[in-house]
């Protein structure tokens, strides 16, 4: 028998008799904050929405697999899911049929605000990607994901030499609506719409620390580059790079400083860029850094299914729907419509 419900207490033991004991601590931390988000979810908007919460999936009482939900906004009107977790292989069920139970259970959670989610995943992945357009999502943004190639900290400068009209400043409340607005232009009008933010989400989560390039000439402060939190990451230590439309010669010098003081303070820190901002990308690959994978940012949007029940892109094969992001892209496995 499979069934799926919140994390709680008596699912740690199991755990604890599983191959995956080193996940015991993250787990325990992970109980606390679902036990957070249901209390936020109880006082209906009196506090924003911060918490993270965990949904396991069990067989015959046994801990098979999980899933973690984050809200993408205050108001909680959206979300990013994980794909499933594995803790052990299941023994009457398939891995796809788990999964799917997962994430139709996650898009249930908070279906009363929730409007939209986010999801990512390995372009490589084709079974994840099939499955995830089966329920819905479509495919959204190509992001690129890099490591550097070495670990030394050496002749590492924390001092950004950098033109005079430009200048680093960590996020704060002064600044973050510059950086807002610079998130905004970088971002789809599709994608901005679904995650439904507002500039003060960018504080909840600035860890690692959040970071602009901003030009101060005229005696007007904009921003042309910033390092922020992806929207959603199994890596930690991740940061977004994102920049103005419009190319600015000075990010030719700017950007490696930048990324000498990220590693300065965060050694193992790695990097997501947009597939097609090849500038960028060559500056990365120039500086010694290392393409790790493209992964594919997915969304749902509950409000958009509704107004177009007899048009949605279900019917259509992935890899036409990803022409549009990424000539040449390998091409995906085609949905199966789910009538449902």
């Amino acid at each position: 028998m499979l069934k799926v419900e919140s994390l709680k207490a008596k699912h740690l033991p199991m755990l604890a008799l599983s191959e995956q004991t080193e996940r015991i601590g993250w787990m325990q931390i992970m109980l606390i904050k679902t036990w957070l988000a249901e209390a936020e979810t109880k006082l209906k908007g009196l506090i924003p929405k911060r918490q993270p919460r965990c949904l396991v999936a069990l067989e015959n009482h046994d801990l098979i697999s999980l899933i973690v939900l984050q809200p993408n906004n205050r108001r909680g009107t959206c979300w990013s899911i994980s794909l499933p977790i594995f803790i052990k292989d299941p023994i009457n069920q398939g891995k796809q049929e788990v999964s799917k139970l997962l994430l139709k259970e996650a898009l249930e959670q908070e279906k009363n605000i929730v409007q939209s989610w986010i999801i990512k995943c390995k372009n490589s992945d084709t079974q994840n990607l099939s499955l995830l357009r089966e329920v819905g999502f479509q495919p959204l943004k190509l992001i690129k994901n890099w490591a550097f190639t070495s670990s030394s900290t050496k002749n590492i400068s924390k001092e950004l030499k950098l033109p005079s009209s430009l200048s680093w400043e960590f996020l704060s409340k002064t600044n973050a609506q510059i950086l807002w607005r610079l998130k905004n232009i970088s971002q789809s009008v599709q994608l901005r719409e679904m995650l439904d933010g507002q500039w003060i989400d960018l504080l909840d989560k600035n860890q690692p620390e959040n970071g602009i390039l901003i030009n101060n000439d005229k005696n007007q402060r904009s921003a042309i580059l910033g390092a922020i939190n992806p929207i959603y990451s199994e890596d930690l230590l991740s940061l977004e790079l994102i920049r103005d439309l419009a190319w600015d010669s000075r990010l030719e010098e700017a950007v490696p400083q930048i990324l000498d003081k990220l590693r300065s303070s965060q050694q193992y820190i790695s990097i997501e860029t947009s597939v097609n901002d090849q500038k960028l990308n060559a500056i990365l690959k120039d500086l010694g850094w290392v393409e790790k994978n493209e992964s594919i940012l997915l969304g749902r949007s509950l409000w958009k299914r509704k107004l177009n029940n007899r048009s949605i892109l279900g019917e259509r094969a992935i890899e036409s729907i990803l022409g549009s992001l990424k000539p040449n892209q390998t091409p995906l496995p085609s949905p199966i419509i789910d009538t449902d």
